[in-house]
Order: C-alpha cells, then sequence, then structure tokens
C-alpha cells in the first residue's frame, strides 16, 4: 500500500496556536474580505498538502515537524 500524504497541514505549529487561544478556540481574519470569524486551532494556520512536493518522499516535512512540534 503506497504512503498517503497528511492532508491538512499547518504552517504554523498547533502547539505555537494553543498561547493564542481561548480553551482550544480562536478567530481568524480574512482581510481581503473584511471578515472575523471563530475557528478552531485544527482548521486555522493550515493548507491542503502544504509541504508535499514531487521530488520528496511523501510526508517528509510534515513528518519531521511533527517530531519538533510539541517542543
Amino acid at each position: 500500500m503506497p504512503d498517503q500524504a497528511t492532508k491538512k497541514q499547518h504552517y504554523i505549529p498547533q502547539s505555537l496556536l494553543t498561547h493564542f487561544s481561548n480553551e482550544g478556540s480562536l478567530f481568524e481574519v480574512l482581510l481581503q474580505n473584511k471578515n472575523i470569524f471563530p475557528t478552531s486551532i485544527g482548521n486555522t494556520m493550515c493548507e491542503r498538502y502544504t509541504y508535499e512536493h514531487e521530488q520528496l518522499p511523501t510526508n517528509t516535512v510534515e513528518n519531521f515537524f511533527s517530531r519538533i512540534e510539541s517542543i
């Protein structure tokens, strides 16, 4: 079975986002739309397949960051 890529990857570590949250929830602002809305740590500062690249093995960068994220 081939490696499955981590779909949702955070470009700001979730461990860092916890310092800006109120019991796991926070607000996100989209400046272009002038929109403020509530969100969760798991659904903010992330993109789909952020770290995937055809010349790297699947989840290479994601696995590296996951090892140091909780430090």
